[in-house]
């Protein structure tokens, strides 16, 4: 019986670390835009910052291991098969994934009008134009 709960709490641990730790660096890189430590790191470069995310996201799966024994003096590395790399970078791309869809819900809402303001502005033949947040206020300028 309990031989059949591992491999579903296994998967659910996989979903929530990843979860988890997209979450963090989705924050970590706000924080880092905004304090300014990292001047590469900025609002407004998009490509640069898709760059940093797709780091972190290798860094947070790397998948290799090591480990040193300070009696013989000896390096051992794991995870350099075919198959720990096929892994990793699988995992990679997972992480970066997730971590797009949470910049995008949490820090990069779309803004839009509501239902109701959209019908009032078809009932008045006026044209919806999306804009940016931080061009509100300059249109025409």
């Amino acid at each position: 019986m309990f031989v059949a709960d591992a491999p579903t709490s296994t998967v659910s641990n996989v979903v929530l670390s990843t979860f988890t730790s997209s979450a963090l660096v989705v924050w970590l890189m706000q924080l880092v835009k905004k304090s300014k430590w990292l001047n590469f790191v900025q609002e407004g470069k998009p490509a640069l910052n898709r760059m940093v995310s797709v780091i972190a996201a290798m860094i947070a799966n790397l998948g290799i291991s090591y480990s040193w024994d300070a009696q013989t003096h000896a390096l051992t590395i794991a995870g350099l098969s075919l198959v720990g790399l096929l892994t990793a970078g699988w995992h990679w791309l997972n992480h970066f994934a997730m971590q797009e869809v949470m910049y995008q819900a949490a820090v990069n809402k779309p803004t839009a009008p509501t239902l109701a303001q959209q019908e009032k502005l078809v009932t008045q033949n006026a044209q919806t134009v999306a804009v940016e947040p931080g061009e509100v206020g300059r249109v025409g300028r």
